[in-house]
């Protein structure tokens, strides 16, 4: 009876040693048939913020806030904990032939997208955040798509920001809260209308659209739009349409107006804001400007 219970035990630890061994042997054929399908070296591709001077840390998180089928709408928000303001962030997104991006997101710079922050939202106040929104595809070849999405950007999108005090030469325009600091090539829109579409019809709770009108009555050509809204605390901007990238603040929210979308001189434009709000004569504040 000692011995078969010696046995048993012996073939119990057997058995739990076995298991184990299968599962890690699974987990690591799962890891590396993800990272095949990812067709990426690995992590240490992307240089890392310590090994740069004058860099500020910061810590970057992931929100998934919409698929349909293998397409993905995805939040990545960067939050500043450090006790310095960061200035100048930026993002680089690895540059994979699964991903395909509804816009062109920033420039191609050694196998990344980079995505740069531009004048109207360059510093991230200590204790501050700033949240980038990204569509983008995944090719349906590789599998599971939401975890291929998921592994994708909590693995190869990287966050970084410089503690310089960035040049600040430049008007600022301002229309009640909202402000932008204009480029050395912009200059201010001052023609457009902001009403509220009595008309547009949602399921979602105190949604509201705005329509914009934007004219342009100048001489030059808008060769790209950029604005920025002030929404107050109490509402919430939901969607720009359409929109390149949008960077929402506590109380501000910053847009550009995509690559293709140029403004003709004397030519009008409409784009469309979709707030939460529940005051019903809320008219956001919004200031523009126009690359000539």
């Amino acid at each position: 009876m000692k011995g078969f219970k010696r046995f048993f035990k012996r073939k119990n630890s057997l058995i739990i040693c076995l298991g184990v061994l299968l599962l890690f042997i699974f987990m690591s054929c799962g890891y590396s048939i993800l990272n095949t399908a990812l067709n990426i070296a690995g992590t240490s591709s992307i240089i890392n913020n310590s090994e740069k001077e004058n860099v500020c840390e910061l810590d970057i998180e992931f929100v998934e806030t919409k698929q349909l089928e293998n397409v993905f709408f995805y939040d990545i928000i960067i939050h500043n904990n450090s006790e310095n303001t960061c200035q100048n962030w930026e993002i680089k997104i690895y540059d994979n032939d699964n991903i395909m991006y509804a816009y062109e997101y920033g420039k191609r710079e050694d196998g990344y997208r980079v995505i740069k922050n531009t004048e109207w939202d360059n510093r991230i106040e200590t204790g501050g955040s700033v949240t980038v929104t990204i569509i983008f595809t995944v090719d349906q070849n590789v599998g599971d798509v939401s975890e291929y999405a998921k592994y994708f950007v909590e693995n190869y999108i990287k966050a970084t920001g410089s503690l310089d005090e960035p040049n600040r030469e430049g008007k600022i325009i301002t229309n009640g809260n909202a402000s932008l600091t204009l480029k050395e090539s912009e200059i201010e829109i001052t023609n457009f209308t902001i009403k509220l579409d009595s008309s547009y019809e949602t399921e979602i709770e105190n949604e509201k659209q705005y329509i914009i009108d934007i004219t342009n009555d100048t001489e030059y050509d808008f060769i790209k739009v950029r604005a920025n809204v002030y929404l107050g605390k109490e509402n919430k901007l939901l969607e720009v349409s359409p929109s390149e990238i949008t960077c929402q603040k506590e109380t501000n929210t910053s847009f550009e107006l995509p690559f293709w979308m140029e403004i003709p001189k004397n030519t009008t434009t409409s784009i469309y804001l979709m707030i939460i709000t529940n005051d019903e004569k809320f008219i956001p504040e919004i200031v523009m400007s126009a690359e000539i």
